[in-house]
């Protein structure tokens, strides 16, 4: 039997299928919330540019969110729909 949900810190999410995707719209979205990574999925909130440590330091935060919201929208979705995102790095994107 495939599991149809993925246990988050946050609760019961369902994976993402074609029937699911209004139900799973709003849940992985107040996951992505929850986890401080919903504006960088919208494109609302940019990698930052330029040199220095202050924004190196920025850029790393913005990298370590980016990979968790990655992460919960790669779980969420049923393996029939891993293809089309697998090879995909951009939270923004997939």
């Amino acid at each position: 039997m495939l599991n149809k949900t993925i246990q988050t810190d946050h609760g019961n999410v369902p994976k993402l299928t074609e029937v699911y995707n209004p139900v799973w719209k709003q849940k992985i979205r107040r996951v992505l919330i929850t986890k401080k990574t919903y504006n960088i999925v919208t494109g609302v909130e940019l990698l930052p540019v330029g040199n220095g440590v202050t924004l190196h330091l920025l850029k790393e935060s913005w990298h370590d969110q980016a990979n968790k919201a990655q992460s919960q929208i790669h779980l969420g979705c049923y393996n029939e729909l891993l293809p089309l995102i697998n090879d995909i790095d951009d939270p923004v994107e997939m």
